[in-house]
């Protein structure tokens, strides 16, 4: 074995255990995860009513997201006496973003990047990359990777969204006329991974669209398979967004959160809530970014052929990615305008963090590619690949911060279990209207209290299956 190709070997392998470790100490926090706030409304919702009819009763009367329910029901089924399916749901999604990343990249690799020097295993390092700095700067990590329904609302739709966007690039390197069946099919997940939430929908509808235009524009003769499968998504998140839209549970939110004034209104709102976004997220993570998008770097400027790309055009992809991720952005932010014109919350934030790694990721693969052919001496190359061993060493950094949350969370998870146990021994007495003591199990989400008549003590009560539940 040549000296260069042990190096690669030796550094693939040390960056991926060490992005496998930053992940496996997320998920081992994730393990902690109970039923929360909007979990207890969710699983009532299906004892009471199945996954079928629950579906559509939580439809007209509680929220226009349709395709969580049937999610919720399994991760119940699943979840036994020791809610294992709520407790296993973020290391799942992680799994199914590695997934669904890996299985894009890989059609990305062979429709565009053919000619770079990619071991198999770069590509998996990619998909572990862009997970673990998904998590690494999500907005609110207890919101969206810890707890069921934001991880279901906002996290697990980008996983299953990047396997429908390689079923589409696939399309585009086999040139082959889709089946009847295959546009059906990719249809019917789009619309389904849009009913997830209004905020992915628009975001996921916003880039088929651009996506299509662009193929219009240069490869409509070549490239027509992909756009009959990228108009059959857009048709499935289309009809998603249209049902949100008219759902008679609208009226429950729009009572307390009117719509803006007039369009004009929504797009300025969202622009500010967007160029908000963008400036935190280079202001206050300036060294996640950095690490994220040298890492993409050194490993195209590795790996990319050395023939040199001009300025021109590489500025040029650059533009055409500013643009498309600044669309992605307004797209996802807008939903949370339309809603009383306020800005995303943590969770609702998670689409548009994807967008922004998106992003970064790809202008940095464009800044790697340049230098790959300006700086393409095999020494220099080695260079890089020794930074990337260098940049290992960030992941690792995380593990502690991973275990601090898995510390907090393990303490609130045994006061869950302990006030869990005491309200199932009281159901189990025979006694109807439960009691139990007010104690701190969850951050940031709110928890029953007090007061029988909340609408958190309600749906815990629907829940336990009693009349009223009180904390005191």
């Amino acid at each position: 074995m040549k000296l260069r190709d042990l190096a690669e070997t030796v550094v693939l392998a040390l960056v991926l255990l060490a992005l496998a470790a930053g992940l496996l100490g997320f998920a081992y926090a994730g393990s902690f995860s109970r039923l929360w706030a909007d979990d207890y409304c969710y699983s009532a919702n299906i004892q009471q009513n199945g996954w079928l009819n629950g579906t559509l009763q939580w439809y007209l009367h509680t929220s226009n997201r349709f395709s969580v329910v049937p999610l919720a029901a399994l991760t119940d089924a699943l979840s036994f006496n020791g809610l294992w399916g709520v407790r296993l749901l973020p290391a799942l999604v992680l799994l199914a973003w590695v997934l669904g990343a890996w299985a894009l990249l890989g059609e990305l690799q062979r429709s565009f990047w053919s000619a770079w020097k990619l071991k198999s295993g770069w590509l998996l390092a990619g998909a572990l990359l862009l997970t673990f700095f998904a998590v690494w700067l999500a907005p609110h990590r207890l919101q969206t990777w810890y707890w069921r329904m934001g991880i279901l609302h906002y996290s697990l739709p980008a996983a299953l969204a990047m396997g429908l966007f390689a079923v589409g690039v696939r399309q585009l390197r086999t040139r082959r006329q889709p089946t009847g069946a295959a546009l059906v099919g990719v249809g019917l997940l789009a619309f389904f991974i849009g009913g997830l939430s209004e905020t992915f929908a628009a975001m996921q509808l916003g880039a088929l669209l651009m996506l299509a235009c662009l193929v219009l524009i240069f490869r409509p003769q070549v490239w027509r398979g992909m756009l009959r499968l990228m108009l059959a998504a857009g048709l499935g998140t289309a009809v998603a967004l249209g049902l949100m839209a008219f759902s008679p549970a609208n009226a429950l939110r729009q009572a307390s959160l009117p719509p803006p004034d007039s369009l004009w209104q929504l797009i300025a709102y969202t622009l500010r809530y967007e160029v908000a976004f963008l400036y935190h997220s280079l202001k206050d993570q300036p060294l996640p970014n950095l690490v994220f998008g040298a890492f993409v770097g050194l490993f195209a400027w590795w790996s990319a052929p050395a023939e040199r790309v001009s300025v021109r055009r590489a500025a040029g992809w650059l533009a055409l990615v500013g643009v498309f991720v600044f669309g992605l952005i307004f797209c996802a932010t807008a939903p949370s305008v339309y809603g009383g014109l306020v800005a995303p919350a943590g969770r609702a934030l998670m689409p548009s963090r994807f967008a922004w790694l998106l992003g970064l990721g790809a202008a940095a693969l464009v800044c790697g590619r340049l230098l790959a052919g300006w700086l393409g001496g095999q020494k220099l190359r080695l260079a890089a690949l020794l930074l990337l061993l260098v940049l290992a060493v960030y992941p690792l950094r995380t593990v502690q911060v991973a275990q601090q949350e898995a510390t907090l969370l393990a303490v609130k998870a045994q006061r869950w279990d302990a006030r869990h146990a005491q309200l199932l021994a009281q159901r189990a007495a025979g006694q109807r209207n439960l009691v139990t003591v007010e104690t701190d199990v969850v951050q940031s989400l709110e928890d029953y209290g007090p007061n029988p008549d909340d609408w958190v003590n309600v749906c815990a009560a629907g829940y336990y299956q009693v009349d009223s539940l009180t904390a005191k």
